[in-house]
């Protein structure tokens, strides 16, 4: 038995030499390498230096939810579509202690929120709590909470202004612009309703969020107001409301802040960096964690992993059909080995190339970007047997295209033409699955045509779930480099909830077993 594991081993890594010497000859895979070591020097190369004090924790509280509406864009993250309805001051600043470390000091902050808008703050800390419990009404339905009593209100209050409004004759418009006043009203009062226990809890939830930060105290020490000119809604009379404007009151509250660092505010602080070891400065407000998840999502995922997935369909889609050439069959055949041993091993000659080459370039940047900026995330290093098992599938369909036409050509274009349609499948079921998200959040009817989605969604369902694996991973990475807050994990839960770890790789792997099976069946049956 051992004698035949031996002379079995022997005979891949026979097979796999001459993979690996098919591989070598070709001046694509020395251009591989070569880009994969220049990105590696680059990252080498880049510098890391913390904010001061001041500056660093200005930008941290800038980040503060300050009420303006966001979206979230690729490559940008959220970004604010609206002016904010507060703002956050650190008026003490100038007493604080300058340090190479910030993070890990301990300090005691005066924090400033001061209206833009009429209830500014307390609209801001209100819709955090509309927020956080909905996290808690999701784990638990049947909560009764705040936001579910005022929507109750508000239903019930405009169903009975639209059955007057009807009775009298009322246009739609007019009816429309009582209801908006009275939810203003009823928002003015659930407003006023926010004690300072609420609004001290906003403040501390928002160190927590953005900064990482060990909370020890927050403490609403003044409030005082103020009167600014505002456009805000008014009844005329009975049937008219219109925008006026008028004298409002705004509010400023200062909060005293006691804080302390813990080990991963460290990569939430902002750093200026710079490449080249200083000479080219890249950005001057990046955390850590988020700049090297950028490297690896945006450097890695989006250039490096596609452009490292085709040139690997070019070389290796040549392994097959040069076995299959005339005379070289013929000599293979000849020898003591099956053909299920024979393609299964060209076949692993490929998936070696590319895991080869993944390992090189991501185990390089990890090394790099770890020197470097400090973060040593042993999550960086799955992207090495993720890519590999996204290409087996692309090499599965090579190589049963090899054996059918014996011509490179058609594997390239066909490995391409897959990956296009997967990466287009893909995109359009993340949107399709966002935009339900939405509507169900807003308890609103799908906007989107019902035979799209239904289309989107069988097709997904049946296609290699290539790029559902790229979308785990990118959460997983978030998750290990950022060290996001429990109420941030939260919510990447819900938003990654339609992909599936286990399914994802089920259906891939189904379809490599099909695509292989099918290569063998024709290469066991064709006469050479």
């Amino acid at each position: 038995m051992l004698e035949v594991l031996v002379r079995e081993w022997r005979r891949m890594v026979a097979i796999l030499k001459d993979s690996l010497k098919e591989t070598i000859d070709s001046y694509v895979f020395v251009a591989v390498l070569g880009f994969s070591a220049l990105a590696i020097l680059i990252m080498a190369t880049v510098s890391f230096e913390p904010n001061p004090v001041n500056e660093g924790l200005e930008k941290i509280t800038a980040k503060f939810a300050d009420g303006s509406e966001e979206v979230e864009l690729p490559f940008l993250g959220k970004v604010k579509v609206s002016p904010p309805l507060t703002e956050f001051k650190l008026p003490n600043l100038g007493e604080l202690e300058g340090s190479k470390r910030p993070w890990t000091k301990e300090y005691d902050l005066v924090v400033e929120a001061q209206d833009k808008e009429q209830y500014g703050t307390r609209v801001a800390a209100m819709m955090e709590i509309f927020k956080e419990e909905d996290r808690k009404q999701k784990a638990n339905p049947n909560r009764n909470t705040r936001l579910r009593r005022l929507q109750q209100d508000v239903n019930e209050e405009a169903a009975k202004i639209k059955e007057r409004g009807e009775r009298k004759g009322k246009t739609r418009e007019q009816i429309y612009a009582e209801i908006q006043l009275y939810v203003g009203m009823r928002l003015i009062q659930e407003l006023g309703a926010l004690d300072d226990s609420e609004l001290e809890h906003f403040i501390k939830k928002q160190f927590e969020q953005q900064g990482n930060w060990e909370v020890g105290t927050v403490t609403l020490t003044k409030k005082h107001k103020s009167t600014v000119k505002r456009e805000v809604q008014e009844r005329i009379d009975e049937d008219t409301v219109k925008k006026v404007k008028k004298d409002v009151e705004v509010e400023t509250y200062e909060f005293h802040v006691k804080l302390k660092g813990n080990s991963n505010t460290y990569r939430v602080w902002p750093h200026t960096v710079k490449a080249l070891f200083g000479a080219v400065p890249l950005t001057d407000s990046s955390e850590p964690g988020a700049f090297v998840f950028k490297i690896i999502v945006y450097g890695v995922g989006w250039v490096g992993a596609p452009l490292t997935m085709l040139l690997a369909c070019v070389i290796t889609a040549f392994y097959i059909p040069n076995m299959l050439r005339k005379g070289t069959i013929d000599l293979l055949l000849a020898k003591p080995i099956t053909r299920f041993s024979l393609l299964w091993y060209k076949y692993l000659g490929g998936l070696t190339f590319m895991f080869l080459t993944t390992t090189f370039l991501v185990s390089g940047l990890w090394i790099a970007l770890g020197l470097r900026s400090g973060i040593w995330e042993p999550a960086f290093l799955m992207l090495i047997p993720i890519l590999t098992f996204q290409f087996a599938m692309y090499y599965a369909l090579s190589t049963l295209l090899a054996v059918l036409t014996r011509s490179p050509i058609v594997c390239i274009l066909a490995c391409v033409m897959m990956y296009g349609l997967l990466f287009g499948v893909g995109w359009a079921y993340e949107i399709t699955s966002a935009i339900t998200r939405a509507n169900a959040a807003m308890s609103r009817k799908k906007e989107s045509p019902h035979w799209f989605i239904s289309t989107v969604n069988v097709m997904h369902a049946g296609l290699p779930h290539n790029t559902d694996l790229f979308w785990l991973g990118e959460k997983h990475l978030y998750v290990s480099l950022v060290a996001p807050t429990e109420d941030t994990k939260t919510d990447l839960d819900e938003k990654y909830a339609h992909y599936n770890w286990g399914e994802s790789i089920a259906v891939t792997v189904i379809w490599i077993v099909v695509l292989l099976g099918l290569a063998y069946w024709r290469f066991a049956v064709k006469d050479y």
